[in-house]
């Protein structure tokens, strides 16, 4: 299966996802996205540059120190009418999966899908 089949195969099985999106933190490169409506690419380099601040920028500094100085793996952020969820690979730490909800989704059931495809897709690459 390829990235677009995968990101393809996670927002079909997302309530209210309205995108899914697989980047590379260290470049803040969308590498391939899938979403229900196009979307120019000035907005998925700002949710590639939304992830890479809030997992590895400034952003994730206060939390990280709070945590013990752990590197985020996941972030959650609401605002309104939409939700973003961006997650870090455990195999390769410049790979991430983000994902725009534009209602309320069951975050818990997301970050467990999406960290198998973001898995299965870093195994891929």
């Amino acid at each position: 299966m390829s990235v677009a089949d995968e990101l393809d195969k996670l927002r079909a099985t997302l309530p209210g996802c309205t995108l899914v999106a697989y980047g590379d933190l260290g470049t803040r490169i969308v590498l391939c996205a899938s979403a229900a409506q196009k979307r120019p690419q000035e907005e998925l380099d700002a949710l590639c540059m939304a992830a890479s601040a809030s997992l590895n920028g400034s952003h994730s500094e206060p939390v990280a120190s709070f945590l013990g100085g752990a590197r985020l793996s996941e972030v959650v952020s609401i605002g309104p009418g939409e939700i973003q969820v961006f997650l870090r690979s455990d195999l390769d730490a410049c790979d991430a999966l983000f994902c725009t909800f534009a209602d309320q989704t069951d975050i818990r059931d997301m970050v467990t899908a999406g960290r198998s495809t973001l898995h299965r897709i870093s195994q891929l690459s």
